[in-house]
């Protein structure tokens, strides 16, 4: 928000004492303007017009607020700044693009689309544990430091474009002395503190709604990559250099641009697919009434495996095939949600080879895999990370009152089967379990009891 300039300055050309005066002139009239806008934090900018006329040159000082656009410098010379900012820039681009190459070509070489996003525990392997929180702690102060780094710019301009638009608001314009107890006085202006924290919070929002780190990291790649990196700098370049339309160079620089303005698109939709794919994969696993347990809790892991399945493959002895297993794919449930007791139980008819396979014989496995429940991600149901379980015993007929227990759990988990035709003989049964064989993560079988897991509170 620039103000009307209230000062001349006739300076003499090459005077080394000039910009002392310059100096002690602008801490005068920044007193003054402070006093004229009631604004502690005003800044000047002097602004020297390089017009040198009789020997003198002429310039103005003009009045601006401290907005955070109004950068200090920083940077000291010789050597000058754009020198420095050009090599400072050359190498971070340049050891950037090796690091980022150099992940992307040797991940894609060795493990093709399965890439993981995250090299350090995208292979399921957590250790050393120390490296995995040393590369998350760093993630976490870059991204700190990234956030204020990239808001700044957007608080100022839309802050500039309030006042601007409403200079006479007091609720803008003003700031407000603050004095909490056994802390210094600070000003307290109601514009950026209301904004910024509705900014801050909606863009919270948004990341609990999609927190798929590489996803949002490619599609705003995607956005970026075309008109920050390509076009910008094509287009400045025009300008810098005065180049001729339609000449060979001209020519060359716009195809090359245009040519990356398809590749960025590509980028782009790629991205958009991926999060999208993440989402949907997420809402399957949102819908988990209990969060998956550590791996080392062996009798914790299969009862969240069994209670939040819903159904799985159940193995009978088929009569009809000689004594050879029989599996059939059968619906279940443990108990209503939130209290299931780890017994699963079926609505099976006899009409299928299931049931009349169980009423012969008892002996029985069931057989359910977490890779059902959309936690596996991109892993192959067989990895060992992927729990599965299997539970062996006997398959029973349910008669008594925990047939009254078996209606409720099904109905409730599988509310079509109220609805199932009673002509064709659906009978309640229960697996009487005799032995469990888990796997959720690497390193074989986890030992568990079937009392264990009976007995563990959910």
């Amino acid at each position: 928000m620039m103000f009307p300039y209230f000062n001349q300055l006739h300076l003499p050309v090459g005077d080394s004492i000039c910009f002392d005066w310059i100096s002690r002139r602008a801490d005068k009239c920044k007193t003054e303007l402070r006093d004229q806008m009631d604004c502690p934090e005003a800044e000047l900018l002097v602004m020297v017009k390089a017009s040198p006329k009789n020997g003198y040159v002429k310039g103005d000082i003009a009045g601006v607020p401290a907005y955070s656009a109004v950068e200090k410098d920083t940077l000291k010379s010789p050597p000058s700044e754009n020198k420095t900012m050009k090599t400072a820039s050359t190498i971070a681009v340049i050891a950037t693009t090796t690091f980022y190459l150099c992940c992307g070509g040797f991940g894609y070489a060795a493990f093709g689309e399965n890439t993981p996003g995250n090299l350090l525990t995208g292979f399921d392997f957590f250790e050393p544990y120390w490296l995995v929180d040393l590369a998350n702690a760093c993630i976490v102060l870059h991204l700190v430091g990234g956030y204020q780094v990239f808001t700044q710019p957007l608080f100022a301009n839309i802050e500039s474009w309030i006042a601007k638009n409403y200079p006479n608001s007091r609720v803008i314009g003003k700031n407000f002395t603050c004095k909490l107890p056994w802390l210094p006085a600070f000003q307290l202006n109601l514009l950026r503190l209301c904004f910024r924290t509705s900014y801050v919070v909606s863009t919270t929002t948004i990341a609990m709604i999609f927190p798929y780190f590489n996803q949002v990291i490619g599609l705003l790649g995607g956005l970026n990559l075309w008109t920050l990196t390509i076009c910008f700098p094509v287009e400045m370049y025009f300008k810098q250099r005065n180049v001729e339309a339609w000449s060979t160079k001209w020519i060359m620089l716009r195809a090359f641009s245009i040519i990356c303005l398809f590749l960025s698109a590509f980028v782009l939709i790629g991205s958009i697919e991926g999060l999208m794919r993440a989402r949907l994969d997420s809402v399957r696993g949102r819908l988990l009434l209990i969060k998956k347990p550590d791996p080392t809790n062996a009798a914790g892991s299969a009862r969240w495996l069994v209670s939040q399945n819903s159904w799985g493959v159940l193995n009978t002895i088929s009569s009809d095939l000689g004594g050879a297993p029989f599996g059939n794919v059968v619906s279940f449930s443990d108990g209503p949600p939130g209290k299931g007791r780890g017994i699963p139980y079926f609505y099976l008819t006899t009409l299928d080879p299931t049931a009349k396979n169980a009423l012969q014989d008892q002996r029985s496995s069931f057989t359910i895999s977490e890779y059902s429940l959309g936690t596996c991600g991109k892993k192959d149901p067989e990895n060992p990370s992927c729990a599965k379980i299997t539970l062996t015993g006997k398959v029973l007929k349910e008669k008594s009152k925990e047939a009254e227990i078996a209606r409720s759990a099904l109905f409730t988990k599988h509310p079509e089967m109220k609805g199932w035709p009673k002509g064709h003989n659906f009978q309640f049964f229960k697996l009487d379990i005799e032995d469990i064989f888990l796997i959720n993560w690497f390193g074989g079988p986890k030992p568990l009891t079937v009392d264990q897991y009976l007995h563990y509170k959910v």
